[in-house]
Formats: C-alpha cells, structure tokens, sequence
C-alpha cells in the first residue's frame, strides 16, 4: 500500500510541475520601457559644501499606474575612457576622482508613482519634454569632496510584476541620465609602489603582495596588470590581482595567486605594474617562495550518497525541459 501511494504521490507531483509549466509558457507578454530625459545633467563647476537641484522627467508608454524607485548608481571605470564620446557634456578623465558620490544624491519622492497621462514641462534651458511625471533629486556635496570631475547616473527602476516571451519574462528598457559636476580645487591622479611581499597560502599557493599608494588628491580604482617573476632572467610567472578602490594617501594591499607547484623555495626578482584608467607605475623587487606546508593524508573515508534519494525529482526537470523545448518549437 505504500508503494501505491508513493507512487500515486509522484504521478500527483509530475501532473501539477507540467500544468505550471504549461501557465507560465502560455501567459501573456508585457513589454515595459521607462525613458528619462534629459539624458545628461552638467552641473558645471561647483564648489564643495554645496547643494544643488536635479530635475528629470520621466516617460513611458504603459497604460496604467506604475510605481518605480530612483537608484543613484556609480559611472564605473569605463567612463573614463578617453575614447568614450561626451556629445553634450565637459568631463575630463585625466581630471576626475573616482570616490563613491551615490550617497550625495537625495530625492524628494521615492518611489515615484507615474501615471499614463503625459504633460508638457519647460526645461531651464527654454526647451520643453513631454513627459509622464518630473522629479526631483538634491545633489549634497560633502565639504570634504575630492576635487576634479565626478559623475553618478540617475535611473528608474519599475516596481511592477511583468510577464513575457518564454518562461514568462520580458527585458524591461530602461533608460538612464548621467549627471556631471567638476569640484572645485587642485586634482591629481598618481600613484605609486612602494613595497612586495609574499606569503605561503597552501601546498600550491603562494600569495604575492603588492603595496600601492595613492600619493594624488583623487580616489583611484587600481589593479596589478602585468606581474611578472623571474629566476635568472627566465621568465616563470605572470600574474594579475584584484581590482581596488584606493583613496587619496592610503596604501592599499593588491594581491595575486601563484601556482608554485613546481617552483622550488628561494627568491625570485619581479616587476610589477598597477594600473590605474589614466595612468600607471612600475617597480622592481624580490619576493619568496616559502617552503610548501606538508600536504594532508588521506583520511580513507568513503563518500556514500544518502539512500532513498527522489530520483523521480530529477525525472520530473526533464519532463518539465522536454515541454519547455517542444513549446518553443512549435
């Protein structure tokens, strides 16, 4: 009798996995796009300690009410790119910090509800937006902001359940406005070196340290791009690290890991270079190789898998797979 019912169980378990499955491909899709304009902010000069109002405009398509949230999100390191094209706004990379500003920016009303009907809105510079619903953010510059160019982006994000093409998901478009500002004051990006060292991790690892300072004005994002260690001139490792916030007069750690399996113990020269988007340095020096630890012995015990296993679960992924696939066919 308990087979039966374990059995009745899992035919029970297969029927309401593949009527799901058939729900969620059969349920309607729902496209949703929320534009923001306009697409660029430039503040200017500006000067630290002060204060400053954003307005943005929001629009969409969607016929009905829909709340989103403002996100204040950071530039990344590609904004800085010399090559990157700035049609309608002056950032120069050489001249911009790249400190954490996702906290300077306050908004008055978030989340935003944002109805179907649009209005016309005149913006400061005499143009006009036909938009959904207009916002407003309240940029606080710290007094003890770095200076040089900052630049954060402003984007909307829908708190609303949407189904689409497939499983039941749609790409939402989003659409995004940079704000741009240049602070006041004496920027400098640079770095520098100053020091290596090592440590032994496991029987295979052996962890190279490289001290960086920040001896600028302005947070850099730096990283060990080309690590490379020598035994008499013969090249035997080349390594990278981590990426790195590092502030203005901090020394930060980057570090790297070298297989040393089949390196033996001893000193070995390296040259380093860290990276920064608009410079680098480079440096000379030693590191060890320590002596390997002693490798563990085997305990000889045996992995066993748990009885009474419910392979039929796994049964059950594959027919779900299988109607997945043969929907999409069709």
């Amino acid at each position: 009798m308990q087979g039966v019912l374990g059995g009745s169980s899992r035919f029970i378990a297969l029927v309401l996995a593949t009527a799901f499955c058939s729900a969620m491909l059969s349920a309607p899709a729902l496209s949703i796009s929320l534009g923001i304009a306009p697409s660029v902010t430039d503040l200017g000069d500006v000067s630290a300690g002060s204060k400053y109002i954003v307005d943005f405009y929001i629009i969409t398509d969607y016929d009905s009410d829909m709340s989103a949230s403002l996100k204040t999100t950071p530039i990344g390191s590609d904004f800085l790119d010399p090559a990157r094209f700035r049609g309608s706004y002056r950032f120069i990379p050489a001249l911009a910090s790249e400190e954490d500003i996702t906290g300077w920016m306050k908004y008055i009303e978030n989340p935003v509800v944002i109805k179907p009907e649009k209005r016309t809105y005149s913006l400061k510079d005499g143009s006009y937006v036909i938009a959904n619903k207009r916002a407003t953010a309240i940029l606080d510059i710290p007094a003890d902001a770095e200076p040089g160019y900052h630049a954060a982006y402003i984007e909307p994000r829908p708190g609303i359940s949407v189904y689409g093409k497939g499983l039941g998901t749609t790409l939402i478009a989003v659409a995004r406005m940079i704000v741009v500002f240049n602070v006041d004051g004496n920027p400098a990006r640079s770095g520098a070196i100053s020091s290596f060292s090592s440590q032994r991790n496991d029987y295979a690892t052996e962890q190279i340290k490289i001290m960086f300072e920040n001896t600028g004005t302005q947070t850099l994002i730096a990283k060990g791009t080309d690590i490379r260690v020598y035994d008499n001139g013969k090249l035997i490792g080349t390594l990278t690290t981590n990426f790195r916030s590092v502030s203005p007069g901090e020394t930060a750690e980057l570090d790297a890991n070298w297989n040393v399996v089949a390196v033996d113990p001893g000193q070995y020269e390296i040259r380093a270079t860290v990276s920064w988007t608009t410079g680098e340095a480079y440096r000379e020096g030693v590191v060890d190789v320590h002596p390997a630890p002693a490798r563990p012995l085997p305990s000889g015990e045996i992995i066993k898998i748990p009885s009474g296993f419910p392979y039929w679960i796994v049964i059950a992924v594959v027919i779900v797979i299988g109607i997945i696939i043969y929907r999409r066919r069709r």
